[in-house]
């Protein structure tokens, strides 16, 4: 037996997870437009364009998202993040 209210929302719901994929792709994009230096440290750290993306994008619900922070200017402090994380897991 199809469900086709619980079709309709499925199918909504993989056209939101589309967009949204989308939406981290383009902040990604713009972020390594904006802060060079920064993508780039964050692209060592992460290895790939998605996982940097996704890391980028993380945090959404709080204010202390690194998207949030390049966007408002304060790319340094994400800067300084990497920089802590990439030497820790070096140490």
């Amino acid at each position: 037996m199809r469900h086709t209210a619980l079709a309709q929302l499925v199918e909504a719901y993989e056209q939101s997870e589309e967009e949204h994929e989308s939406r981290r792709y383009a902040i990604w994009d713009e972020l390594a437009k904006a802060e060079p230096e920064l993508a780039s440290e964050i692209l060592q750290l992460f290895s790939t364009r998605e996982a940097a993306a996704r890391w980028v994008t993380s945090s959404t619900k709080s204010k202390d998202s690194p998207m949030r922070h390049a966007a408002e200017g304060r790319a340094a402090e994400v800067l300084a993040k990497v920089r802590r994380t990439a030497h820790g897991f070096a140490a």
